[in-house]
């Protein structure tokens, strides 16, 4: 006889063992923070929240509409900002896309124009 939750199985005996976890779909995607303000050649952590909360499947990936005035990492469900000095004698604008399949949310990022 065996018990099985998510993760684990439990036996008669005693012994636990760890399983595989299950497959489970993103149906929803959104973000701690829907606008971020990040100075150039620093880093700003916005959190990814998934619909179910367990969800994990598909990957999750980032990406910026302009990688000159900001880039995106994802570890797990935590995107990291990092601004880009702007070319322009003013702000610099980006969105970043969290995309997860057919499910995604937006950052928009601004980068304060700072003047040598």
């Amino acid at each position: 006889m065996s018990l099985e939750c998510i993760g684990y199985s439990l036996f008669a005996n005693g012994l636990i063992f760890a399983t595989e976890a299950p497959e489970v779909a993103i149906t929803a995607l959104e973000t701690s923070e829907t606008a971020v303000t990040v100075k150039a050649g620093e880093n700003k952590n916005v959190t990814v929240i998934t619909t179910p909360f367990q969800a994990n499947s598909p990957e999750i990936t980032v990406t910026s509409s302009d990688s000159d005035v900001a880039t995106a990492t994802i570890d797990g469900k935590v995107v990291t900002i990092v601004g880009v000095a702007p070319d322009t004698n003013a702000d610099g604008e980006a969105t970043i896309t969290v995309s997860a399949g057919n499910v995604s949310a937006e950052i928009a990022v601004t980068v304060p124009y700072h003047a040598e």
